[in-house]
């Protein structure tokens, strides 16, 4: 998770009670919709709770969030499940063929629940949900990962937990039906962040 986004996320939950879009922004100075995308994040990884108001008169009710119940503790215990489960990988004997195949399992498994289908354009929607706050590919195929939602776990053990998306990015790719053999994820490979370069993108949109 970005540092803005554990911000905005540590303000609702300070609060206790519910909050608005501007009563956020203005804590940060930030503009309500850049606080708007941060709570759809947070509202989309059960982080945050959503509601609308009563209404008071002309106009629509506004919305307002506040933190989910257990969700700083959940959040806890599941950072350090991965980071349990990353050191158990990094001890095995082949830890980077576990940790793919342990991505691509995670990929099939999320297909299933969506139906087993999936398409190329929807890569970036589908590693935003995770909380990777993807740009848009450019014309190599490259999408950077601007935030990570298990970064410290990330820092310990970057070959498995890396290795870890990429297999999930590589099963995502095949669903879509396309090669994935040199789909890359390069960790920190940007100011920005992670680079993951998925050459599928470049090959179905070529420059013309």
């Amino acid at each position: 998770m970005s540092s803005a986004r554990a911000a905005v996320l540590g303000a609702v939950r300070e609060r206790g009670r519910l909050c608005s879009v501007r009563e956020i922004a203005q804590d940060f100075d930030l503009h309500p919709n850049t606080v708007r995308e941060h709570l759809d994040a947070l509202l989309e990884q059960g982080r945050v709770a959503r509601e609308t108001s009563s209404p008071t008169g002309r106009g629509r009710p506004a919305l307002l969030y506040r933190a989910t119940s257990g969700s700083a503790d959940a959040i806890r215990d599941y950072e350090l499940l991965t980071d349990v489960l990353a050191e158990q990988i990094s001890r095995t004997s082949d830890p980077e063929a576990m940790a793919l195949a342990a991505g691509r399992s995670w990929a099939q498994r999320t297909l299933e629940e969506k139906g087993g289908t999936t398409r190329l354009a929807d890569l970036p929607g589908e590693i935003g949900r995770l909380g990777f706050e993807p740009t848009m590919p450019d014309e190599h195929g490259t999408i950077l990962l601007r935030s990570c939602p298990i970064l410290d776990a990330a820092k310990r053990h970057p070959d498995v937990v890396c290795t870890v998306h990429l297999g999930y990015v590589q099963a995502l790719v095949e669903a879509a039906g396309h090669d994935a053999a040199d789909t890359e994820l390069t960790p920190m490979g940007d100011p920005q962040g992670c680079a993951l370069r998925v050459a599928a993108i470049a090959r179905e949109n070529p420059r013309r």
